[in-house]
């Protein structure tokens, strides 16, 4: 599946996103400055090959990203704010974070964020 961004800012509010074992999803933003936000609403946690939800987020061992810029997280922020470019984030303490993946920064001032309040690292990440 491609996804081509068009604008740079853009919201996505969707139930969860789940990446199945031997799908590939590319996210193609205009440009390197341009930010997209997939925002996962349903009320459980996601834990399948890969998925970003404020009540928690597995990377499984079986997927693997590559990104210029990749930032993950378990913390709550609106749309509005996010579109206005305000990044403030707020936590409700009780979300997780499981990387089994391989995550790879492709640019040479690149960068891979994984926060949340309690994240369980399983996997190295490639220098």
């Amino acid at each position: 599946m491609n996804i081509n961004q068009s604008t740079q800012r853009a919201v996505a509010n969707l139930d969860s996103i789940d990446v199945v074992k031997g799908a590939t999803v590319n996210l193609n933003p205009p440009n390197s400055s341009a930010y997209a936000l997939n925002n996962a609403t349903e009320g459980s946690a996601s834990v399948n090959y890969g998925a970003v939800n404020t009540n928690g987020v597995t990377f499984g061992k079986e997927l693997e990203v590559k990104a210029v810029n990749a930032l993950a997280f378990t913390l709550t922020t609106s749309s509005q704010d996010f579109m206005d470019g305000k990044n403030t984030f707020a936590s409700d303490g009780g979300s997780k974070m499981v990387n089994k993946s391989k995550i790879t920064a492709t640019g040479a001032n690149s960068f891979i964020a994984l926060i949340t309040p309690e994240e369980q690292n399983l996997q190295q990440f490639p220098n």
